[in-house]
Order: structure tokens, then sequence, then C-alpha cells
């Protein structure tokens, strides 16, 4: 009976402690709720700026003379606090951003995210009315010349969605944001006027777009180019009808005499973007291969417009046309096929 008893008390003691394994499990993430991002900025913005005119009001109705010493009088009374304050947050950010760091999945770079997915689809549905959708416009159905480069521009876009680079991108603004609130408070505190700082103020949001928001956005492109090219390899698209379609573009550039700095865009130029292509396609080849897709055609789509893009550059082609035969969308709604662009060279 006493070894009975020691059985049950031992299933108990075992039930007791499977029970708990079942009701264990790690803390949620911890992440501002998406309203507090939203009204962070701009209230924020206005508060910095607020201070700076306050604290240079009081420096104008000073002595000149005494301006020295009644500055670092304040600074060595209230020394403990700045320094506190400032110790808080700065830990308080480099915490939040260091237990906000995630990988990307595919290609497993790592990067700030400032949101769950479920607060980031909050603030997408408020501002933007997304969803979580993506949209092809008329447009573009007119600007590709068949399904394969259509294919690839949508697995463009997927690989956007995949990778989040819609909730990173927000995420890297607020930071940048976050990181410029002092740049901000010293230029509405140091410059003598009202102008003067507003003028310094714009000029800090262009160089922050210049320097810092552009070049992310066009890595985040590209990496999006490189994903889309292995999804729409993986769907036994021609993805050699990926450089040429930039190709094109970048031909289209040529003979309207665009003139496209990188620099000044959120995405890398219509040649940087084929050029970049190019170099991938044999690894997209070899996947496609690997998914057992039918063999590729021996013409490839990107040598024409190579050619006539070297032509015009060394004025071996005066001008240069590409025709569209029929458009993808025309063709597509009246279940006909996609006639490809005929080239015409005229000397």
């Amino acid at each position: 009976m006493r070894l009975l008893q020691v059985k049950r008390a031992g299933d108990a003691s075992a039930g007791v402690s499977a029970g708990a394994a079942r009701c264990f499990h790690t803390s949620g993430r911890c992440a501002a709720p998406p309203l507090f991002w939203l009204l962070f900025k701009p209230i924020a913005k206005i508060s910095v700026v607020i201070s700076g005119r306050v604290f240079r009001q009081w420096w104008k109705v000073l002595p000149k003379e005494k301006r020295g010493d009644i500055f670092a009088g304040h600074l060595k009374r209230h020394y403990g606090k700045y320094l506190g304050t400032a110790a808080v947050i700065g830990g308080t950010v480099t915490v939040y951003y260091f237990t906000h760091l995630q990988r990307t999945p595919i290609t497993n770079r790592e990067r700030f995210i400032a949101f769950t997915p479920n607060q980031f689809n909050s603030i997408a549905d408020v501002e933007y009315n997304m969803h979580g959708q993506i949209f092809v416009f008329g447009g573009m159905l007119e600007t590709v010349t068949n399904p394969h480069q259509l294919g690839i521009i949508l697995g463009h876009e997927m690989a956007h969605a995949i990778l989040g680079h819609a909730a990173e991108q927000v995420s890297f603004l607020q930071l940048v944001d976050c990181l410029s609130i002092c740049v901000v408070a010293a230029i509405w505190a140091l410059f003598p006027s009202d102008w003067m700082a507003l003028l310094s103020h714009w000029l800090q949001n262009k160089f922050a777009k210049l320097l810092l928001e552009m070049p992310y956005s066009r890595m985040l492109e590209t990496e999006a180019d490189e994903v889309g090219l292995q999804l729409a390899a993986k769907a036994c698209f021609d993805v050699r009808e990926s450089a040429a379609f930039w190709e094109r573009m970048a031909l289209q550039d040529d003979m309207e005499e665009k003139v496209d700095l990188d620099w000044l865009s959120t995405h890398p130029t219509h040649e940087q973007r084929a050029q970049h292509l190019e170099q991938l396609l044999p690894q997209a080849i070899e996947l496609r291969k690997s998914c057992q897709c039918l063999p590729l055609n021996t013409e490839d789509p990107l040598r024409p417009f190579r050619a006539l893009r070297e032509g015009l550059k060394t004025g071996e082609v005066q001008t240069a046309r590409v025709l569209i035969g029929t458009p993808l969308q025309k063709s597509s709604t009246q279940g006909g096929t996609v006639v490809a662009q005929n080239l015409t060279d005229e000397k």
C-alpha cells in the first residue's frame, strides 16, 4: 500500500511537471504600440524646435560679458542631471536597438525592426490602406512585353514582401529621426535667427535623405532584385528577361537623353540593375535547371538592346526605336499571344 501511494505521488508529481512544462513559455517581444510611433516623430520634432528656440531666447537676454560664466555655472550645478539623463536615454536607445535586431529570410542579413508584424500591419493600414496586397497597374502591363518580364517584376515585389522591406525601411527612418533630434535641437539653439535655423533644418533633412535614406533604399531594391530573380527562376520564367527588361529601359533613357543619377534616387539606375542582374544570371539559370524547368531557347533577349546601346554611344546607330507589336495588357485580355518587341535601326 505504501509503495502504491509513493507511485501515485510520483505520478502526480510527474503530472504537475508535465503541466508546468506545457504552461512554460518565453515572454513576448516588447515593442512600442503603433500609436506611439505615429505620434513620436511630429511631437519630438516640435518639442526640440521649441526647446531650441527657448534656449536661444534665454541666451540672448543674458549679458554678453557674463554669458560664459552663467552658462558654465548652470552646467556645473546641473551637471549630474544632464549626464544622468543622457546616460538613461543613450542606454535605452542602445538596448532597444540591439534587442530588436533580426535577420532577413533567404539573405540572412542583420537589420533593425522596431515593430512586430501585427503592429506594422496596423500602421500600414492606417497610413497606406494597403492590407498587404500587391497592385499591378495598367501602365506596367503596357511596359513589359512578355509574361516572363511581368513574372520577374512580380517576383521583385514579392521579394519586398517576403523580406519585410516595408517594416525595415520604416524602422530605419524612425531610427534616423531619433538620432537627428540632437542635431535639430542644436540647429534651433545655436543659429541666431529663425530663418537661418529653418533653412539649416531643411538642409539637414535633405542631407539625411541624400546620405542615409536613399542609399539604404537602393540597397533594399538591389536585394529585392536578387531574391526576386530566384523566385522567378523557381517559377520557370526566362530569367534572362530580367536584365533585358532593364537594358531596354536604359535604352529608352538614352534615346530620350535622360540623365539618371543614382545618388539622387531611391532606386539604382536602369543600367546598374541590368548589369547586376546579368552577373546573377548563371546562378539563376542553374537554379532554374534544378527545378526541372523546360530548357531556354538559344536566342539571348539581352543582346539586341545591348548592341543598340553600344551603337548609340559609338555613333554607329544614329537613332533607335523600340516598337512593341502588341502590349501585354491588350494581348492577354484578348486571349492572344504576346508579340515581342521589334527593333529597327535608322542610320
